[in-house]
């Protein structure tokens, strides 16, 4: 009895596959059988078993025969597949070589059956990219093997004599040399370079103001200015000079340096030093009526130089300048206490503070805040015991 419950229990731990797991049932029970015999049972028992046994034999044979049949049926249906696949394989190589025949075309090969069915690319697209290969080809050539002789070496292409490569570089060179003077008003080093001045030459403070007149914003400044008796300096725009020629003609009167902004507000990278030249001419003209004075003291637009424009400028006798500090006033966030602080504090000896007392082109209402802020400004020079200066300006 231990043994039959031992081959029971062996039987149940199996996990295979559906057909060998019938036969190995099948075998279970025959062995199951056999062993039980000579336990002493009698004659009657011993027939019984002797059936069963007869009953799982057959079951075992039945089980052995439907799992070779299923084996036998997957073998011929991968054969099957296989010379189905020569034979499609073979119609494809004749069809090549009978289209190779027809057409001179070279054939083309069984393997390559999902790239005939895929569909055929625009022509259109296949000669850009045909052409962008073709212009690489020469660089390609060039960088592929950099040995030889001095000779090969000297007749070998090299990628930055190759026309279009010089062309980009050569654009790119003068697009950076053209916008270098751009960075003088963030860069200290860039502003030495060029010989643009930042800093006062004397020991004090200069308050500047730029983009007016202004209506309200110019007017309200000068009344601050007037209180605690500081001095400015005004970077005058010709077409608001225009606009209010006496309210131009007022900063002169009060003591006051009057310098150029130009005529209109426009970024100097985008101009010919042709244009900046007409531009700061037409400029001076309309302060010169206003004011009686012709400024050559220049500063431009957002601060920012172009290559020719400076050199323009220069040929023309203007002076160019620009800031040491500045108060961000222009920007719709500024508040009084910001302005203050960013432009006063950290105050040293001959800063140029750059403000704007009017907002033609800046936030509007911006110049409120820059009058709210001034006289926290020039009570922060004080206390830092200097004093406020004028920018010494020239004029014609």
């Amino acid at each position: 009895m231990p043994q039959a419950q031992q081959i029971g229990s062996g039987c149940h731990g199996h996990q295979d596959d559906k057909g060998d797991r019938d036969i190995r049932l099948a075998a279970c029970a025959l062995r199951a059988v056999r062993c039980c015999k000579g336990d002493g049972r009698d004659a009657h028992d011993q027939g019984r078993y002797r059936e069963r046994l007869a009953r799982t034999d057959r079951l075992a044979q039945r089980a052995s025969s439907q799992v070779e049949q299923e084996h036998q049926a997957k073998r011929e249906h991968r054969l099957h597949d296989r010379e189905r696949g020569e034979s499609q394989g073979g119609d494809l190589q004749a069809e090549a070589r009978h289209r190779q025949r027809d057409s001179g075309q070279p054939a083309t090969a069984a393997g390559e059956r999902g790239e005939q069915s895929r569909p055929p690319r625009k022509r259109g697209a296949d000669a850009a990219r045909l052409e962008r290969l073709e212009n690489v080809r020469p660089l390609v050539a060039a960088c592929r093997d950099r040995g030889g002789s001095d000779a090969e070496r000297q007749a070998r292409p090299d990628h930055c004599e190759h026309p279009p490569m010089r062309l980009s570089l050569l654009a790119a060179g003068t697009a950076a040399a053209w916008s270098l003077p751009g960075l003088a008003p963030l860069i200290p080093s860039v502003s030495r370079l060029l010989a643009i001045p930042r800093r006062l030459p004397g020991d004090g403070v200069a308050l500047t103001f730029d983009d007016g007149p202004h209506p309200q914003g110019t007017a309200a400044v000068l009344a601050v200015l007037d209180r605690f008796g500081a001095p400015g300096t005004f970077f005058l725009t010709g077409e608001q000079v225009e606009r209010a020629p006496r309210l131009a003609a007022e900063i002169a009167d009060a003591g006051h340096a009057v310098a150029l902004h130009g005529f209109r507000h426009r970024n100097m990278l985008r101009l010919s030093p042709g244009a900046v030249v007409r531009d700061l001419r037409h400029g001076q003209e309309a302060i010169a009526a206003a004011t009686g004075r012709a400024p050559l003291t220049y500063r431009p637009p957002f601060g920012i130089f172009s290559a020719g424009g400076l050199a323009a400028a220069r040929r023309e006798g203007f002076e160019p300048i620009l800031w040491s500090r500045w108060g961000c006033d222009w920007a719709a966030l500024a508040t009084p206490a910001s302005i203050a602080a960013k432009v006063a504090g950290e105050l040293r000896p001959r800063d140029v503070l750059l403000l704007h007392d009017a907002d033609h082109y800046s936030a509007a209402g911006s110049w409120r805040n820059t009058v709210a802020a001034l006289p926290r400004i020039i009570e922060a020079i004080e206390a830092h015991a200097l004093r406020p200066e004028r920018w010494p300006v020239t004029s014609a």
